[in-house]
């Protein structure tokens, strides 16, 4: 089924978007939460939690890719369930590749910073979209799906050293290209 008809039958409140959309993005949901959460049980109970946040927010919005729509969601919730159960003690794949960007972006939760937030998203999309294919890819894998240095070198038939590489110069350039455009980091 056609993303735009399951987004028909969450506007029309069917049940069978539930279905459908497990049916279609199920493996890729609960792959993103396993990554990020570390544990089997943990994903499969954000994914369900996923589907109720698609539920509730069609309608309103009407999303043009339910598949990043539904990602983006799995995402959040899988990062809320590793802070809720304190990310400290349970060091995880999520920490690591946090700990890997935390010089590039600024954490902070204030007001004010939320407009520079999104021009400083904007940014990084538009630097992303400007580097080779597979560059973007291993940055896209690691820091978005939280997948492992190991299963990046496997998907790209590159040694780990090679996905250390690549992620460690793509970081340092997305650092040099915020500083030139004046974000404060």
């Amino acid at each position: 089924m056609k993303d735009t008809q399951i987004v028909e039958l969450f506007w029309e409140r069917d049940e069978r978007a539930i279905t459908e959309t497990q049916l279609k993005y199920g493996k890729l949901c609960l792959q993103l939460a396993k990554n990020i959460t570390g544990d089997l049980q943990d994903a499969e109970e954000v994914v369900n939690d996923a589907y109720l946040g698609v539920w509730e927010k069609i309608p309103p919005e009407k999303p043009q890719c339910l598949k990043s729509f539904l990602c983006r969601i799995a995402r959040n919730k899988s990062i809320d369930r590793v802070k809720y159960y304190n990310a400290d003690k349970r060091k995880r794949e999520l920490q690591v590749s946090l700990d890997e960007i935390e010089d590039i972006l600024s954490g902070s939760d204030t007001p004010e910073k939320v407009f520079d937030r999104k021009e400083t998203a904007l940014l990084i999309s538009d630097y992303l979209r400007s580097i080779k294919p597979d560059k973007r890819g291993m940055f896209i894998q690691r820091y978005w799906y939280y997948r492992s240095v190991a299963d990046i070198a496997s998907n790209f038939g590159v040694t780990e050293n090679k996905v250390k590489t690549t992620l460690y110069r793509v970081r340092k350039e997305l650092k040099q290209y915020l500083e030139s455009r004046e974000v404060i980091l």
